[in-house]
């Protein structure tokens, strides 16, 4: 039997023939390069009083549509693998409804490729599932809002400025939100304020402590008031340490990636775009190395959980497992997706590109790390006074000395 498998795009055709080859599946893939269908260019293309959109084949796609309709009479089963998100929903949707106006009898699967490794396909294909309307519906909304926010608000701002301008159902929000955060910093009259530390030295060793309060670091409004009680209760005194407390504290290891703290991590790291981030991330799932890179959630499945495990213990040691990591994904988490992860961890992607071999050499160490034991510091915290200090006033003085490094060997 032939089968014909749809994907987006030409890269994820490559890394999908080599698992495919070794099943006896007669497989045809075809890639679609993204949507072939959208709202038509030249209108706005929604109803303003029912919010129906008219959706229109793109002109640049019908090659693309030539070749389904062809590959349509040679197969009886259609496998959707499009990516596992609203878009690739969407695109899965349209193809079925493109091929049943040309064979009523095919049968659709829809498979939610996470990660495209013989693992990641052979779980997709024994987990087959119908498109999802509710998915596909949520496309929709976010398409037509799009639309209207962008066609008919752009216009009023172009004419208002002078100049071509748009206006989005994302960035007009954001905008906003900038704009009143920077309201409120030219409006903000800072207070200037001054504390008191002192330098001290013993057997060659330099340290810094700084005036307390009772329990807050005491502020003055001038430095004149500072100067003052140095010169009255600190000058010329003895100074003494009246309290040491140490205590063991420990430094959780941070969660592995989602799509947002990737893009800020690799911003940091790198100095890359948002778009670039993604655009490298997109490479690097469609050839196989990591999960899928469109999540909000941190959440790590038990079998790549055991897999890290079992590495860490070989490769670092018992000690630097964590025994136990438990997260939860955020409140407003949809938590569809897995947290971004390499997909094998013995692979260091040596021959990527090199701003691809960056990314994924930072995603491959996040995720360890994650699975890492915490780090542990020995907290020092000692009060320092003079005899004629202030009842409620000392100079304190606090540090840590890293006593097992934990995930940090790592993942600094």
């Amino acid at each position: 039997m032939i089968r014909l498998f749809v994907v987006e795009s030409p890269t994820k055709i490559k890394t999908l023939k080599k698992i495919l080859s070794g099943q006896n599946n007669s497989f045809i893939l075809l890639p679609t390069f993204g949507h072939i269908k959208d709202l038509p260019k030249t209108s706005l293309g929604v109803d303003l009083t029912t919010l129906q959109p008219t959706f229109v084949y793109l002109r640049s796609k019908y090659k693309v549509l030539r070749e389904l309709k062809r590959l349509a009479k040679k197969v009886s089963e259609v496998y959707l693998a499009t990516d596992p998100d609203r878009e690739g929903e969407a695109i899965s949707y349209h193809v079925r409804e493109y091929l049943l106006n040309h064979r009523k009898d095919l049968v659709f699967y829809r498979l939610d490729l996470r990660e495209i490794t013989p693992l990641g396909v052979k779980s997709a294909l024994s987990n087959l599932r119908e498109v999802d309307e509710r998915l596909y519906e949520s496309f929709l909304a976010r398409r037509v809002l799009d639309r209207l926010i962008g066609y008919l608000v752009s216009p009023y701002l172009s004419r208002a400025f002078k100049q071509p301008l748009s206006a989005g159902r994302v960035q007009s929000p954001a905008l906003r939100l900038i704009v009143e955060r920077e309201r409120e910093i030219e409006n903000f009259k800072p207070e200037v304020s001054f504390g008191l530390t002192l330098t001290l030295k013993k057997d060659g060793i330099t340290f810094t402590s700084e005036l307390y309060k009772k329990k807050g670091a005491f502020r003055a409004k001038t430095k004149e008031e500072l100067e003052e009680f140095y010169k009255k209760y600190v000058e010329g005194q003895r100074i003494y340490v009246e309290k040491i407390e140490t205590k063991e504290v420990k430094e959780a290891p941070p969660p592995p990636f989602k799509t947002s703290t990737l893009i800020e991590s690799a911003g940091k790291a790198f100095g890359f775009s948002a778009k670039e981030t993604m655009f490298l991330a997109q490479r690097l799932y469609e050839e196989g190395y990591i999960t899928y890179h469109r999540t909000d959630s941190t959440r790590v499945s038990p079998l790549a959980k055991e897999l890290a495990r079992s590495f860490i213990v070989e490769n670092f040691g018992p000690e630097y497992s964590a025994q136990r990591q438990r997260r939860v994904s955020g409140k407003f988490a949809q938590d569809a997706h897995e947290a971004i992860r390499p997909t094998r961890l013995e692979e260091k992607g040596v021959g990527l590109p090199a701003k691809e071999r960056m990314l994924y050499q930072l995603i491959w160490q996040r995720f360890l790390a994650s699975e890492m034991a915490s780090a542990v510091y020995l907290q020092v915290k000692a009060e320092i006074k003079t005899p004629t200090l202030p009842q409620g006033f000392s100079f304190v003085f606090s540090g840590k000395k890293l006593l097992f490094p934990g995930f940090k060997v790592l993942f600094a």
